[in-house]
């Protein structure tokens, strides 16, 4: 199975949360893969001194039906990634 990327950046201090409306696609997961990377600062970045400072953390969310509402941290980048259930284009293309 293909799995379709949703990418989401909050560039904000503070969670944002955002609900992706799956409304009409067949064939849709019931559930996805978040990686999120995420960090008090936006200027954070790992270092020598210190490379585990942004690190990526995997979770599922399940239950997905109609419409995905999730909280974004803040300062994140969040990856979702919603497998394919047939061999058809529909997640991609919105059918």
């Amino acid at each position: 199975m293909r799995s379709i990327p949703y990418k989401v950046i909050n560039t904000s201090a503070e969670p944002v949360t955002a609900t992706l409306n799956l409304e009409g696609v067949d064939s849709r997961p019931s559930k996805a893969q978040l990686t999120v990377l995420t960090s008090e600062r936006p200027e954070d970045n790992n270092s020598l001194e210190n490379p585990g400072k942004v690190v990526p953390i995997s979770s599922t969310l399940t239950g997905i039906q109609n419409k995905l509402t999730h909280a974004f941290p803040a300062y994140s980048l969040t990856v979702i990634r919603m497998e394919k259930t047939d061999g058809r284009r529909q997640i991609a293309e919105g059918r």
